[in-house]
């Protein structure tokens, strides 16, 4: 993070206890923030690396060892006493709640590593980065697009936001995703400023479209005027009103 003075960064996630946030390496206090409570901590001016982890806490770590202790008493106690089927089921149940743990982690989606990309709309919020789960396809398969936008200011306007899958030349729209933000449920008035949303999008595209190169691009837009927010250079110049991402092939 870099940033010319103080500031408040906050995640589009509840706050819950077991936050835990560290910036260059020493731990800061998280709290909640806003009327929906939103993860959040307090950064200096300056450029910073920001941690944000989710830990156990010390009542959970003592509430795990009673657990322990309490499980293999009732075990020696059913040994001792040889009630072998009640012994049996204690036995089965701690291998299928072991199992169904196992493969929730296992099935939990990989991390993601976005693509940097600074793109300002509208001086409104800021694409910081974007993430597409694979580079080719096939006719028929789903494009899973991950935008990563960050609120620049306290906004009065609710901004529709596209992702538009066309042709290589830009000039044909082959297949797009068009909502408000996090499947609609994260209207852009609830963001705070300094805020950064994870907006997820699904891009079918059409099982008879040809083979091919195409390209992604995405924006926002005011639906009560259909008018796009312009994209800002540094020096606060439009630049258009999408923001091109990626290629992607289209594969026989």
């Amino acid at each position: 993070v870099r940033t010319t003075r103080p500031m408040k960064l906050s995640f589009h996630s509840f706050y819950f206890p077991n936050w835990r946030t560290y910036v260059d390496g020493r731990s800061e206090t998280a709290y909640p923030s806003g009327r929906l409570g939103l993860l959040a901590v307090e950064l200096p001016a300056g450029e910073h690396q920001v941690l944000v982890r989710f830990e156990d806490t010390p009542v959970e770590r003592g509430g795990t060892i009673i657990l322990l202790v309490s499980l293999t008493s009732i075990l020696a106690i059913l040994v001792l006493t040889r009630q072998w089927r009640a012994l049996l089921a204690v036995v089965v149940g701690v291998l299928l709640a072991s199992s169904l743990a196992t493969s929730h982690v296992r099935s939990s989606p990989s991390v993601q590593h976005p693509v940097p990309l600074e793109a300002n709309l509208g001086d409104q919020f800021k694409l910081l980065g974007y993430h597409v789960d694979q580079s080719s396809y096939r006719a028929g398969d789903t494009i899973n697009v991950t935008l990563y936008w960050l609120a620049l200011q306290k906004m009065d306007e609710n901004y529709k936001v596209f992702v538009h899958l066309t042709d290589e030349g830009e000039t044909r729209l082959i297949s797009q995703s068009d909502r408000w933000p996090v499947y609609n449920f994260s209207p852009t008035t609830r963001w705070e400023r300094g805020e950064i949303v994870w907006d997820r999008h699904e891009i079918q595209i059409p099982p008879d479209v040809a083979p091919g190169t195409y390209r992604l691009a995405t924006g926002a837009y005011l639906l009560e005027t259909m008018r796009n927010l312009e994209v800002l250079d540094d020096n606060g110049n439009p630049q258009g009103v999408r923001i091109p991402l990626t290629a992607v092939d289209i594969l026989p």
